[in-house]
This record gives structure tokens, C-alpha cells and sequence, in this order.
């Protein structure tokens, strides 16, 4: 599950300071987007699926979260619960899935 602001005693994010999820093969240094999340899109906690592009489905991939940009230290606070990475055997379909 993803929060991003809007918890007690936090500041709701503000334009522009969304969260990203990011992956990068051992192959390479660069981080490519699997997605944007909104920051206004998740004030309250919520499951995120998503499929695992074909380019990250490797034996050895990075997978990290970052907020573009903040209001300040003690500003924008939010969070990752129940993070599940998963793959079927059978039909070789990938994804990351939050809980």
C-alpha cells in the first residue's frame, strides 16, 4: 500500500512532489520510470499493482521508490506497507504488487 501525505501531523504533498518507482538492471546505472504516483492521488492509503515492464525482468533488477522533490525535512511524509514482488512460473507474467 501507498500513502503519500495526509497522515497525523503531516503535511498533504504539495504539487510536483510525487513518487516515483524506478528500476535499473545490474547491467546498467540507470534507473528507467515504471510509474508516477500522484501526490495527490494517495492521501489515504491504497494497493498499487503493477506489471513488471519486460526490461526489468531480469535474474538481477533494482527496483526504488524516491520523492522527486520536498517541502523540507520535517514536510510530506509517506509510505510503503507490504511490499510484495512476484512472479508466475506458469505464465511468466511479472509484477510488483503493494499491500
Amino acid at each position: 500500500r501507498v500513502r503519500i501525505g495526509g497522515g497525523a501531523g503531516c503535511e498533504t504533498a504539495d504539487s510536483g512532489e510525487d513518487v516515483v518507482v524506478e528500476y535499473r538492471t545490474l547491467a546498467s546505472s540507470v534507473y528507467t520510470l515504471i510509474t508516477t504516483l500522484a501526490h495527490d492521488g494517495y492521501t489515504t492509503a491504497k494497493t498499487v499493482t503493477l506489471a513488471l515492464p519486460a526490461g526489468a525482468q531480469t535474474s538481477a533488477t533494482y527496483i526504488r521508490w524516491r520523492q522527486l522533490s520536498n517541502s523540507g525535512s520535517s514536510l510530506d511524509e509517506w509510505a510503503l506497507d507490504h511490499v510484495r514482488i512476484s512472479a508466475s512460473a506458469y505464465n511468466r507474467h511479472h509484477t510488483i504488487q503493494f499491500q
